[in-house]
């Protein structure tokens, strides 16, 4: 076959597929713009939206700390920078928040200088994707952060000022920060610190520090209702029978073993890899953990493949699992989508790049915040 007819039929391939899954976007996107049962929105609809409309009109955000599971359990800043939201139309504010969710993601992509439109159509067929629209949470926010963080790595500024928003909206992040302090980003560690926290303080001044003493309680209350039906390390070994003290230990060695991982790759100058070791390590220590929650493999995995692959249609599998679940063979599926995202973006490829270096999209010149460093052997 000649080279000419070689590229006509690749090039036939790529219109195909992206029609393909553009058509299956299309699809979705019908099916919630219709949205029957008026379900969409879940999390901002039944949480974030009332937790405004409370501080908008002079109480707290925050219940007791006995409240059933569901209500809003996030740091008041979250709520305070929803207070926009409720000058909207109840009616128009949730397809709003929806459709600034599915505009995060595809920022998120855009940042990290993915071109290829079929990774965006594949990434808005994912399970994944739809979980976290259908919910409207902040997940879709984190994954933007996240990809803001490792675009302007070098920047402590701005780097530090990305994960000093998303870690104290969710703390299960922290393992970002033994990132941080592994790759040696020690000022970008300070501006997290002194933003995360100087927030979260002003914020919880803005509103009285109401629910501040019973905020702890809340967690664990949230925790013990959600996390048994959860897809989390620890909601996995209870539903197979294990004590929940031996739950928890290997929870705690997984967790270790990711963050040695972490600070082994940054030895070795794999800035990448650490990265990605953190994200999993962060993924690991939660207990509680939905589906949209894996939405945060999708930076790794861009910086990894930024062109599109059959690696970009796994998560499409997660369609076959339910929101919440008691069966343990249900729970390991997105765990084990999840373990092979990381292991897609940590295995052996042909090149790495230094703690200093680009990522593929940066050497396209799209990382104007990180100096292209030289590429060492796997």
């Amino acid at each position: 076959m000649s080279a000419f007819a070689s590229r006509r039929r690749l090039g036939g391939w790529r219109l195909a597929t992206t029609g393909l899954l553009l058509a299956g976007v299309a699809a979705l996107v019908a099916g919630t713009i219709v949205d029957p049962q008026h379900t969409m929105g879940w999390d901002f609809r039944g949480a974030y939206l009332p937790a405004a409309e409370a501080i908008v009109h002079g109480r707290s955000p925050y219940l007791a700390a006995t409240s059933p599971a569901g209500h809003y359990v996030y740091p008041p800043q979250l709520a305070l920078a929803l207070v926009p939201f409720t000058v909207l139309p109840h009616g128009l504010s949730i397809p709003v928040a929806v459709l600034l969710s599915a505009s995060l993601v595809a920022a998120a992509l855009a940042v990290l200088g993915i071109r290829d439109l079929r990774v965006y159509a594949a990434v808005f067929l994912w399970a994944p994707t739809w979980n976290e629209l259908d919910t409207a949470s902040v997940s879709a926010a984190l994954v933007l952060a996240l990809a803001l963080a490792w675009r302007y790595r070098d920047s402590a500024l701005r780097c530090g000022s990305a994960l000093g928003l998303a870690i104290p909206a969710k703390i299960f992040l922290w393992p970002l920060v033994v990132w941080l302090v592994a790759t040696r980003r020690l000022r970008a560690l300070g501006v997290s610190l002194l933003l995360g926290l100087g927030l979260t303080a002003l914020a919880w001044a803005a509103i009285g520090f109401d629910g501040l003493t019973s905020y702890p309680g809340m967690l664990r209350a949230l925790e013990r209702a959600e996390a048994p039906h959860s897809y989390s390390l620890t909601a996995i070994a209870t539903s197979f029978g294990l004590p929940a003290g031996l739950g928890r230990a290997l929870v705690l060695l997984a967790v270790g073993a990711l963050l040695i991982g972490c600070v082994a790759c940054t030895r070795r100058g794999d800035d990448l890899r650490a990265f990605t070791f953190s994200i999993a390590a962060a993924l690991a220590v939660t207990p509680i953990m939905w589906e949209h929650f894996l939405l945060v493999l999708l930076v790794p995995l861009a910086v990894a493949r930024p062109g599109f692959s059959p690696i970009w249609l796994l998560p499409i599998a997660l369609w076959i699992t339910p929101r919440a679940t008691s069966d343990p063979v249900e729970k390991v599926l997105p765990v084990l989508v999840g373990a092979v995202l990381v292991a897609v973006v940590v295995g052996p490829v042909r090149h790495r790049l230094r703690v200093s270096g680009t990522s593929p999209a940066a050497s396209q010149g799209l990382d104007d915040a990180a100096p292209v460093g030289r590429e060492v052997p796997a």
